[in-house]
């Protein structure tokens, strides 16, 4: 930012030679001033931006909790078809004599709460396609396609960019120090240089007129004031720049750092856990078969494969999530990789 004096100086050079008024101190006011005001264009088009990326990041959200709804009545239904196999098992295996009374029962009451559980997940899916509609500027009941079998999660190859939240922030911080700057110009003396050519004169030596007026600027307390004011608001802008740079680094940070730990809980479930879980609920129905496993075992075999099939694909869309936020966070638009 050029200093009040040197303004002022480029100013009255760039007025000398004119034939109308002028004030040098006048001039160099405006220039800061028009500075000002396109340093506070640039802030409101960044945050724009920063409107832009927080409402791409909510429409990932969105979508993700409509993927998490359809995935999760898809594994209600799944393991509703399950138990009534199990139920069906269980009946024969009762009439033979080789089960309780209690098992048949048992294994109705547990497809009675996965139907309660699908009334439930019916209302989150509802809710969820509602909030995308609205993103969307649609209507709440508007059809939607189905999400897909399988979110696929990657990350944006583009290279981080400058967060238009500390674009602003760094623009606002050059409009203040501009205001300053133009604060600082009404101590200066005001020079003004008039010029006239009247050619109804008769001797050529009084056709021109030339003057020049100075103000001099004497009353100094409102003048003191308005720059302590453009200094406290200059420091101000100033605070809010470093706070939000550190802000934003602290963010990326952490987001980088839960992208990573839903990667690898992603991995142990799709690798470990949930073939570990199947094998169970297996070795579970035929051990009952055979007469080797009560009932029970069987059940809570079935329930904790779908507590991890559960948890797999929520695990699946908090990594979509994540990403979405590193995103943001790093200046790019949320979802685009996608």
């Amino acid at each position: 930012m050029r200093s009040p004096r040197s303004a002022l100086a480029r100013t009255c050079r760039s007025d000398s030679g004119s034939s109308s008024a002028r004030s040098c101190r006048g001039q160099a006011g405006r220039q800061l001033r028009g500075d000002a005001a396109i340093a506070e264009a640039e802030a409101a088009q960044a945050d724009l931006e920063t409107v832009r990326l927080d409402l791409a990041e909510a429409t990932v959200r969105a979508f993700d909790d409509l993927y998490i709804a359809a995935r999760a009545l898809e594994i209600n239904q799944h393991h509703r078809e399950l138990l009534e196999r199990i139920e069906r098992s269980v009946i024969a295996q009762y009439t033979a004599g080789r089960a309780s009374q209690q098992d048949p029962l048992e294994a109705r009451a547990r497809i009675i709460d996965l139907e309660r559980e699908r009334l439930m997940l019916e209302t989150q899916r509802r809710v969820a396609a509602a909030m995308l509609n609205r993103l969307l500027h649609r209507k709440a009941d508007a059809e939607l396609p189905p999400p897909p079998a399988q979110l696929t999660v990657a990350a944006s190859s583009d290279a981080p960019r400058e967060h238009p939240r500390r674009a602003a922030a760094a623009a606002r911080a050059r409009a203040r120090a501009a205001d300053g700057e133009d604060a600082k110009l009404a101590f200066y003396p005001s020079f003004e240089v008039m010029g006239s050519y009247d050619s109804m004169w008769d001797n050529w030596q009084h056709r021109w007129m030339i003057g020049v007026g100075i103000e001099i600027p004497l009353q100094r307390d409102k003048r003191r004031a308005d720059v302590e004011r453009a200094r406290a608001e200059q420091a101000r802008a100033a605070a809010e720049l470093a706070s939000v740079t550190d802000m934003l680094e602290e963010g990326r940070e952490r987001a980088r750092q839960e992208v990573e730990e839903s990667r690898k809980t992603l991995e142990l479930y799709e690798k470990q856990l949930l073939p570990t879980s199947r094998q169970r609920v297996d070795a579970a129905l035929a051990g009952f078969t055979a007469g080797q496993n009560p009932f029970s075992m069987t059940v809570m075999a079935e329930h904790e494969l779908r507590d991890v099939e559960l948890a797999t694909e929520r695990t699946r869309a908090d990594l979509d999530r994540r990403l979405a936020e590193l995103d943001r966070l790093e200046g790019r638009v949320p979802g685009g990789a996608r």
